[in-house]
């Protein structure tokens, strides 16, 4: 599902409604407004989903300078303090609440894992675990 209908699933009776979902940091701000609703950074780290930005090797002439731009500072703090994306430039400060300042773990699957997996195959399974727990309960 996209956050904005996980959001919206969050403010459902207690029985239609999943247990956990996990957001995106701006997504959370909507359902912090919920009150059966507990916002939850996890001890071991947030996961970091990134965007990617993807230029063609003979047009790098022609792209470099936006893509400079777009990982720079300047977007990042926009990105993290006006649009509440946390981003990972070592430049910008995140502006979190202040229940989240003492311990911010971030974390990232990293590229060496990616590249040495399956990573379809890997959701698959994954998924099937998750449905023979849930019939289980």
């Amino acid at each position: 599902m996209h956050p904005a209908q996980m959001v919206k699933g969050a403010g459902r009776v207690q029985e239609q409604k999943p247990l956990v979902t996990i957001l995106p940091y701006f997504f959370t701000r909507m359902a912090g407004a919920i009150k059966s609703v507990e916002i939850v950074w996890p001890e071991d780290g947030a996961i970091i989903s990134p965007i990617f930005l993807l230029a063609k090797k003979e047009s790098i002439d022609r792209t470099r300078e936006i893509a400079e731009f777009l990982s720079s500072q300047t977007v990042g703090e926009v990105l993290a303090q006006k649009g509440l994306f946390p981003s990972l430039n070592p430049d910008v400060e995140n502006v979190l609440p202040d229940s989240f300042q003492e311990s911010v773990p971030w974390k990232w699957l990293g590229w060496d894992y990616i590249y040495d997996h399956n990573i379809a195959e890997l959701i698959c399974h994954t998924d099937a675990l998750f449905n023979a727990a849930a019939i289980q309960e």
